[in-house]
C-alpha cells in the first residue's frame, strides 16, 4: 500500500460517490451480493444526493498513483428522511468505503483518524455509525473511540464523543502524526520533558532532541513507516496499543510491538515501544 496519499475530495469525484457509497455497504455473502438497486432506497441514497450542498458535508479520499482506494465522509441526514445513524440534527454521520484489494491494510484507520481530526478541528462535538453487528468494521470503529450507545436486532448504533483531550484520543493523534510524518504534529502533542524509549531500551529525553535526534532522520530512513493497533487498553493516564508496524524497509515491516504512551496534561510524556513478547505481556498484564 505505498504512495497512499489521504486528500478531500475533488468536484469531479463527486458522481464516484455511488460506487464508493455500494463499497460501504455491508456484505454478508460474497457469493450473493446485495444488488446496487439498494442505492435507490431514500435512506441510503440520503448519503450521497447532493453532496457538497450541504454545510457539514465533507470527504476525504485515499489516492493511491491518482485511483481511488477509499473514501470517508461525514454529513448531516436530517429532515423527512434521516439517516441509519441519526442521533440528532447537528451531529454527523460517518461513511467509510475501501475496495476490496485495498482491505485490511490499515487504510481504514488512517481514514478514520483523519476525519475525527477534521471533526475536531472544527469544532463538533460528537460524531455517529450505523454498522450491522457481524460487521467486522466494528472492531475498527470501537479501536478509534466510537461506543455503542443502542442496538437493535441486526445493527449497532455508535458514537463518538470528539472530546481531543481523552488519554486515548491524544495517543490515537500522536500515532497519526507518525503516518502522515508530520514532525509540527509530533511536536505540539509532546511535553517539554518528553521520553522516547525503543525496544532495545534507547533512550531520548527532551522535545528538541526526539524531534532532531529520532523523529527526522527516521521519517527520512522509513517512508510509508505506520503502526496498526489490534488492541488498546486504558488505564487511567497510561494508553497500552498492541499491533504491528508496517514498513518500506523489510527490518520494520510486520514487527510486533507494544506500544506505551505516558498522557501529562494532554500531551505526550512518554513514548515507550516493548517488544511483543509473553514476558512483556505479563509485565504489563496484557
Amino acid at each position: 500500500m505505498n504512495n497512499i496519499v489521504i486528500r478531500e475530495i475533488r468536484n469531479s469525484e463527486i458522481d464516484k460517490m455511488g460506487d464508493m457509497l455500494y463499497e460501504a455497504i455491508y456484505q454478508p455473502d460474497e457469493n450473493n451480493l446485495i444488488s446496487r438497486d439498494v442505492l435507490e432506497i431514500p435512506e441510503v441514497n440520503a448519503y450521497i444526493k447532493d453532496f457538497g450542498s450541504g454545510k457539514d458535508d465533507y470527504c476525504l479520499i485515499a489516492d493511491s498513483n491518482g485511483e481511488i482506494a477509499g473514501a470517508v465522509w461525514v454529513r448531516v441526514i436530517s429532515g423527512n428522511i434521516k439517516g441509519y445513524g441519526y442521533i440528532d440534527d447537528y451531529t454527523p454521520e460517518f461513511a467509510i468505503s475501501l475496495f476490496k484489494e485495498y482491505r485490511n491494510q490499515g487504510l481504514g484507520t488512517q481514514l478514520m483518524i483523519a476525519m475525527i481530526e477534521h471533526l475536531q478541528k472544527n469544532g463538533y462535538k460528537q460524531t455517529s455509525i450505523n454498522v450491522k453487528k457481524e460487521n467486522y468494521a466494528v472492531k475498527l470503529y470501537k479501536k478509534v473511540g466510537f461506543e455503542i450507545v443502542s442496538e437493535d436486532n441486526e445493527d449497532y448504533l455508535m458514537l463518538l464523543k470528539l472530546d481531543s483531550s481523552t488519554p486515548k484520543k491524544i495517543a490515537l493523534q500522536f500515532n497519526n502524526c507518525i503516518t502522515y510524518a508530520d514532525i509540527e504534529g509530533l511536536s505540539a502533542l509532546m511535553t517539554e520533558d518528553h521520553v522516547f524509549i525503543d525496544t532495545e531500551n534507547n533512550r531520548i529525553e527532551g522535545k528538541e532532541n526526539n524531534i532532531v535526534q529520532a523523529w527526522k532522520p527516521f521519517f527520512t530512513l522509513y517512508t510509508g513507516y505506520r503502526n496498526i493497533f489490534e488492541n488498546i487498553v486504558v488505564r487511567g493516564s497510561t494508553v497500552i496499543m498492541q499491533g504491528y508496524s508496517i514498513c518500506s524497509d523489510e527490518i520494520l515491516n510486520n514487527v510486533r510491538a507494544i506500544w506505551v504512551a505516558g498522557i501529562i496534561n494532554n500531551k505526550v510524556g512518554s513514548w515507550h515501544i516493548y517488544p511483543d513478547t509473553k514476558e512483556n505481556r505479563k509485565i504489563l498484564n496484557l
